[in-house]
């Protein structure tokens, strides 16, 4: 048994030493996974992102990892809004009552990337609009700010460059794993 261990002994080393490199791999892995999950957040801010001063929604990606969007879904008291050529937001704006010529809107589509650590607007307040857009806008704010409009809300589907799923509830602020 001995005379087995001395002729073989560079091979069993050897093998060891590739189950750990192995195990340590698997580890590695583990940790990019988790370090290199997505962190989405969304919120009204009345001062825009740091290239604009405009009131709007925006979202931003604070993980260390690009989301990539599978869906988006976009609703007025809890019911899906209908379908426009201009986008979900677009249309949540116009079913609220509010003038939707007076925002500009951003709907990421599937395969969309939320990028980290940028900022980017969903709807914001359009600068070049005119007349009766500062009241659309005022009310826009108010609705967010004070009242925290309930009526209006949406979710993210979008996965990890590892494949993991995630939804983003914006009235909750929250970010949980799986679809929903």
């Amino acid at each position: 048994m001995t005379s087995f261990f001395k002729r073989n002994a560079a091979t069993i080393i050897a093998t060891f030493a590739l189950l750990a490199t192995c195990s340590q791999l698997w580890q590695q892995r583990d940790f990019y996974k988790t370090s290199l999950r997505p962190q989405i957040t969304a919120y009204y801010s009345i001062d825009g992102r740091s290239e604009t001063k405009r009131n709007g929604i925006y979202f931003y990606n604070g993980g260390l990892g690009n989301a990539l969007v599978h869906k988006t879904l976009v609703t007025i008291d809890g019911n899906p809004v209908k379908k426009s050529n201009f986008g979900d937001f677009y249309s949540a704006i116009d079913m609220l009552g509010l003038d939707a010529g007076c925002f500009l809107y951003a709907t990421p589509r599937q395969n969309d990337f939320l990028i980290k650590d940028k900022e980017t607007f969903f709807i914001e307040a359009n600068e070049n609009a005119k007349g009766l857009c500062g009241l659309s806008q005022t009310i826009l704010s108010l609705k967010e700010q004070l009242l925290q409009n309930e009526r209006f809300n949406f979710r993210i589907q979008f996965t990890s460059a590892y494949g993991e799923k995630f939804t983003y509830d914006y009235r909750k602020n929250t970010q949980h794993e799986g679809w929903d």
